[in-house]
C-alpha cells in the first residue's frame, strides 16, 4: 500500500478512494483468503467515528476478485457527521481466525469543510 495515503475528506460530501496493495509479502497467505479490510478512522485520544468495511449488510469497501484492490466510497450523509480536522486511520487486511497475521497500514488524514453540491 501506499505508504503516502493522506485522505483528505469534505465534511458533508461523498468520500471515494482506491487502495491497491502493489507488493505482498511471500510469507503471508494469499490476499485472496483474506476475510475483510476495515477502515477505521478516529481523532487523538477519541474512539473512532468510522468503521468501514467490507463485510456486512451496508460494506463502504469493495474489493477486486483477487482482493488487491479496495474502493473505500463513504456516502455524505455519513461524512456530515465526521468532526473536522485531523485524524488518523488503520486500514486492516483481516484473515481468518486461525491466522495470526494481518496486515495494517497506519496513517493520517484530513476533515475539510465541504463547499460544492454532491
Amino acid at each position: 500500500m501506499a505508504s503516502d495515503w493522506n485522505p483528505i475528506i469534505a465534511q458533508g460530501a461523498d468520500y471515494r478512494a482506491t487502495v491497491e496493495v502493489a507488493q505482498w509479502p511471500s510469507g503471508y497467505p494469499a490476499l485472496s483468503t483474506a476475510t475483510e479490510w476495515r477502515w477505521v478512522l478516529s481523532q487523538a485520544e477519541t474512539t473512532a467515528f468510522l468503521t468501514a468495511s467490507s463485510t456486512g449488510v451496508s460494506p463502504m469497501i469493495t474489493l477486486n476478485l483477487a482482493q488487491t484492490i479496495g474502493t473505500i466510497l463513504v456516502p455524505f450523509a455519513t461524512t456530515a457527521n465526521f468532526p473536522l480536522g485531523q485524524f488518523r486511520y488503520d486500514l486492516d487486511i483481516v484473515f481468518s481466525p486461525t491466522v495470526k497475521i494481518r496486515l495494517i497500514s497506519l496513517g493520517s488524514g484530513v476533515v475539510n469543510t465541504f463547499s460544492g453540491s454532491t
